[in-house]
């Protein structure tokens, strides 16, 4: 089955809601080295995944997070044995956490094995170097004033999609 002729073919009647037709689509189309499967709702404010560590269908309602300058830095390791709402599964982003992910990266990607330590603390601490930028500069680099980050994989790390950071 081809994903584009699943998109063409839908038909919201007969098909259900687009969001679990999507899924759907993209559990037909995955392919051995698939790790997971996001579908966007911009219209709803939600992202729904699932990974091949855990196959439950978990969502994040965005209109619950505070994206706001300032606001805590928050994460979600994006492969814990959870389903449904998530929203309120995040933790406090905390510089140790992001070293472990990214260590834990490297060590389970062929083509970075041998990569200096330096090299991974850099990656760690690169949250750390970016600002909000409904504040700018005036804010300050540092976790205290950078804005919210989604965590959601030991390999995805994204933005807010309503603002766009930048380095200080």
């Amino acid at each position: 089955m081809c994903a584009a002729a699943r998109v063409r073919d839908y038909d919201a009647t007969r098909d259900g809601p687009a969001a679990e037709y999507a899924l759907e689509t993209l559990r037909l189309v995955r392919q051995d080295h698939t790790v997971w499967n996001i579908v966007y709702e911009p219209t709803a404010s939600r992202i729904r995944f699932l990974t091949v560590a855990s196959s439950a269908v978990r969502s994040v309602d965005l209109q619950k997070l505070d994206f706001a300058c300032g606001t805590p830095v928050k994460v979600l390791d994006m492969n814990a044995a959870l389903s449904g709402d998530v929203t309120g599964r995040f933790d406090d982003y905390t510089t140790e956490r992001n070293h472990a992910l990214v260590t834990e990266s490297y060590a389970e990607t062929p083509a970075l094995e041998g990569m200096p330590e330096t090299i991974a603390e850099v990656i760690a601490r690169y949250p750390e170097s970016t600002v909000c930028q409904a504040c700018g500069p005036a804010c300050g680099a540092g976790v205290a004033s950078m804005m919210p980050l989604l965590i959601l994989s030991g390999r995805i790390m994204r933005r807010s999609w309503r603002q766009q950071a930048r380095r200080a």
